[in-house]
């Protein structure tokens, strides 16, 4: 019996993708969320990030739930992930701010020691 080549391609190809498993994409670093995906708040990262400061000697407080305010005129705000932090730079919300991860560090009058331990933790 003769198989018409474009049928044994077409076999090849369905036979190809059996037995393949995908798995979920695994994020970490910068990105990483605390606790889970589920319910992300970005008040969680910006906590994480104050408790590092505060430990370096940088004093920061908290201002409503995404926002850390430091020593002159320096502050973090935080979004819910590296894409939507980017997005607000690129239409122009975030001027002048260095982009980190999901947080926008707007550096105002920080000196370049403050400027460090910042980036450290972020």
């Amino acid at each position: 019996m003769k198989v018409p080549l474009a049928a044994a391609a077409v076999m090849v190809l369905l036979l190809s993708g059996c037995g393949s498993e995908r798995s979920g994409h695994v994020s970490g670093g910068q990105n990483a969320v605390v606790g889970g995906s589920s319910g992300y708040s970005a008040y969680q990262t910006r906590n994480v990030a104050l408790s590092c400061l505060n430990s370096t000697g940088v004093n920061g407080r908290p201002v409503g739930k995404a926002v850390i305010a430091l020593e002159s005129g320096a502050y973090i705000e935080f979004a819910a992930d590296r894409g939507s932090s980017s997005a607000l730079q690129v239409r122009g919300k975030a001027e002048g701010a260095e982009l980190i991860g999901p947080a926008l560090f707007f550096i105002g009058a920080a000196n370049e020691d403050v400027i460090s331990r910042v980036e450290r933790c972020l």
